[in-house]
């Protein structure tokens, strides 16, 4: 893990841990609804107001790892026609 913003860890971003940093984070086991409609990992001392931000904030940061996950995808395409070309090029 590397340091990262304010020297907390970050986790590596290659696309096989992908779980991993999911757990490292708390992002792949909570947010869903339990019984009666309350969310399973929702503060029991939050206000409704408090409840619908963290909410929103979790819908949020899920969009923005798709974006994350479609940005690496197009990434890794593009290093590969790179490498590609790289290879057809003759040497110097």
């Amino acid at each position: 893990m590397e340091d990262g913003v304010y020297g907390t860890a970050v986790p590596p971003f290659n696309g096989g841990e992908g779980a991993s940093s999911a757990a490292f984070w708390g992002w792949g086991s909570g947010g869903g609804v339990g019984e009666c409609g309350v969310s399973r990992d929702m503060p029991p001392d939050l206000t409704a107001a408090e409840r619908l931000e963290l909410e929103s904030i979790r819908r949020r940061k899920q969009e923005l790892l798709g974006e994350i996950q479609r940005l690496r995808e197009e990434l890794s395409e593009a290093m590969g026609e790179v490498e590609g070309l790289e290879s057809e090029v003759p040497p110097p």
